[in-house]
């Protein structure tokens, strides 16, 4: 399961290949190759973490910096 920040066409990926278009640009149009971009700097901002027995969930935006110096925010939830 998996849920692209910056898809909105086809928000929701139950399939491999549909996360990989996603971060390297494959067959879903608006998918732009998110991972394969130039950014120069990333910044995490972890916001939470939870434990509960053997798992651990984490909470948080992170920034990425393009070029330009540009700054995208993102959010995440790590499992």
């Amino acid at each position: 399961l998996f849920k692209p920040t910056k898809a909105a066409d086809q928000a929701i990926r139950l399939k491999e290949s549909e996360a990989v278009s996603y971060f390297v640009t494959g067959h879903i149009p608006e998918d732009k190759g998110f991972a394969i971009a130039p950014w120069t700097k990333v910044r995490f901002d972890n916001k939470g973490t939870l434990l509960l027995g053997d798992t651990a969930t984490a909470m948080g935006e992170y920034y990425f910096t393009d070029p330009a110096g540009g700054v995208t925010k993102v959010e995440y939830t790590f499992q």
